[in-house]
């Protein structure tokens, strides 16, 4: 079973994009040389392209579909209680988790 789950996810996050990607990466290197790009650390790139994000984070909340759980449930106040005073990047780092 777990062959056949490594396979899968294999197939579905590599082999079944690897076309369209390396079109789009042609194209774009065509555009954009990768030597123009060697300057730049990963962060400044990520900057360079797309731009600096902001995140409303109220909105994120106010949008949220929770499963087993309801909007007004305890847990769910004391999560978002905690989320609110987090510092913005530790914020970012738990939007990176999920």
């Amino acid at each position: 079973r777990k062959e056949y789950v490594d396979l899968y996810v294999n197939y579905v996050f590599n082999k079944s994009v690897q076309k369209p990607f390396e079109d789009f990466m042609q194209g774009f290197l065509r555009g954009c040389p990768a030597r123009n790009w060697k300057m730049f650390s990963p962060e400044e790139l990520q900057v360079l392209l797309q731009g600096y994000t902001t995140f409303d984070w109220h909105l994120l909340e106010k949008n949220v579909e929770y499963r087993w759980y309801e909007k007004l449930d305890q847990t769910i106040r004391n999560f978002w209680t905690v989320f609110h005073k987090l510092p913005e990047e530790k914020k970012r780092m738990f939007l990176g988790n999920i």
